[in-house]
């Protein structure tokens, strides 16, 4: 969608006009991209850590485009608007597009966590994935694009290129650090319906 904004183009009309592989983010699924890709990645976050970050980002808790739809329209701040996000994020986001993947479709879940904590180990999973390899890359490429993907190293002023976009870093990427924005209500609400998007606290 931001590439079929920029070029004023449908999304469809997008596709056909060009032959150059590029990466399209979408959260809702879509029939006609998950025909068209030949690779998926779905993306899997702790849905506390999802709502903390938005909440940094003064952002409510309600899709802009649904709301266009007449839906996500509960009270600002309520706890019906909250119960209606947890599930936006878990069956919006992630298994409506987990529940039509077959083993014929090439795709790699990208748990955020798992990229915390072992970056090298994602970044090489993700290039055989991408590349369709057995082979796992080099040191170097590993180095290269542990670089490239740095927050430091990201510039706004290439957002068209990298779609990034230095307000959406809102904690320095790290993980279990919603406590003090998300209620305690919210929490216990949260470990009782979705404890699949969860991640268990380490102990020493």
């Amino acid at each position: 969608k931001k590439l079929a904004n920029i070029y004023k183009l449908s999304l469809r009309d997008l596709v056909l006009k060009t032959m150059l592989p590029y990466a399209v983010k979408e959260h809702h699924f879509s029939k006609f991209l998950y025909d068209w890709s030949n690779v998926l990645f779905i993306s899997k976050r702790d849905i506390r850590d999802c709502i903390a970050s938005r909440r940094r980002r003064k952002k409510g808790l309600y899709s802009k485009g649904l709301r266009k739809l007449g839906m996500h329209n509960h009270s600002e701040g309520s706890f019906d608007q909250f119960k209606e996000w947890c599930e936006y994020l878990t069956k919006d986001c992630y298994n409506s597009w987990r529940e039509q993947v077959t083993d014929e479709k090439r795709h790699f879940i990208f748990d955020y966590q798992d990229f915390i904590k072992n970056k090298k180990q994602t970044i090489s999973d993700v290039y055989q994935t991408l590349l369709n390899s057995k082979d796992p890359p080099s040191n170097n490429i590993v180095e290269e694009i542990l670089h490239y993907i740095n927050p430091e190293n990201l510039n706004d002023k290439d957002r068209k290129k990298t779609l990034y976009s230095s307000n959406k870093v809102t904690n320095g990427g790290k993980i279990l650090d919603y406590k003090g924005l998300l209620t305690d209500k919210e929490c216990n609400y949260i470990e009782e319906n979705y404890s699949d998007f969860i991640y268990i606290e380490e102990t020493k």
